[in-house]
């Protein structure tokens, strides 16, 4: 196959994948919306003045709890649009309008995420990847063989800003997320105290492989890609393996749970994926 239509190729799954997850967390209503909808501090005074309702009155009250549901449905549909306009590539002259509709829907939701944690621009970093992966699709789409080379630099970055912000939390950096430890354990079936050296382990080598994945010298480039690949691959597919097992009753909720998850980080393996094809 022609490395620059593989390339093309996995960048469309990733796309494809990204988007076939998010909008199923969209209609499920796991998606960060009620960050948007219940801030007090942004939005007290605005729905104050154009309702006349208390904050109390208003966060329990019919308009708050619809908009949840209203901003899931959108957000779904949004989504689901910009899928077939990926899946199709270019033959739907207005397909990049949803794409970019989706990009800044899926920067929002990022910020949602980061608008709680304290280490805002870490948690951002760490969705690069995902509305990055559109970008890189749409680019490389219009983009003739001979050009591609530059998909390279901006994949590196956004590969390197993911990896980058996963090895912080994973070395406690900044404050390592709980179910990184449980998953950990769960998975390896080892003690908290092994879990917690192993993702040390594991960050640091993330944070050397998003440093590598940007130096000029091509065996650097080279192994740091095929780390990416890999580790991306088994953090994705970890979801399930931490969580579904067939053999309790229960596995195909667990499964339905725990699919958007693992789609939404494809990105995760196959930028990366592509990006070794790029510099063959």
């Amino acid at each position: 196959m022609n490395p620059a239509v593989r390339i093309r190729r996995l960048l469309q799954t990733a796309a494809l994948a990204v988007l076939a997850g998010y909008a199923w967390l969209s209609f499920s209503g796991k998606l960060p919306y009620s960050t948007l909808l219940w801030n007090e501090y942004l939005l007290s005074d605005t729905i104050h003045a154009l309702t006349g309702l208390g904050w109390s009155e208003y966060a329990t009250g019919w308009v708050a709890l619809r908009g949840m549901e209203w901003l899931g449905w959108i957000g779904g549909i949004i989504f689901l649009l910009a899928f077939v306009a990926v899946l199709v590539g270019g033959r739907l002259h207005w397909g990049k309008y949803l794409v970019f509709t989706s990009v800044i829907l899926l920067l929002l939701v990022a910020v949602l995420h980061g608008v709680d944690k304290i280490f805002f621009i870490v948690q951002f970093a760490e969705y690069t990847l995902q509305w990055g992966s559109l970008l890189l699709w749409y680019s490389a789409e219009r983009s003739q063989e001979r050009n591609l080379r530059h998909i390279y630099t901006w994949g590196a970055a956004a590969a390197a800003a993911t990896f980058a912000a996963h090895g912080l939390y994973a070395l406690n950096i900044f404050p390592r997320p709980g179910h990184f430890t449980a998953m950990t354990m769960q998975i390896l079936h080892v003690s908290e105290g092994a879990a917690a050296t192993f993702l040390s382990i594991m960050g640091a080598l993330d944070l050397v492989a998003a440093l590598a994945v940007l130096l000029p010298w091509t065996l650097a480039r080279r192994i740091s890609l095929v780390y990416m690949i890999v580790w991306g691959l088994l953090t994705a597919i970890a979801r399930y393996a931490a969580h579904v097992h067939f053999q309790l009753p229960w596995w195909p909720r667990a499964l339905q749970e725990w699919t958007p998850e693992v789609l939404i980080r494809f990105p995760h393996f196959l930028a990366p994926l592509s990006l070794w094809y790029l510099k063959k």
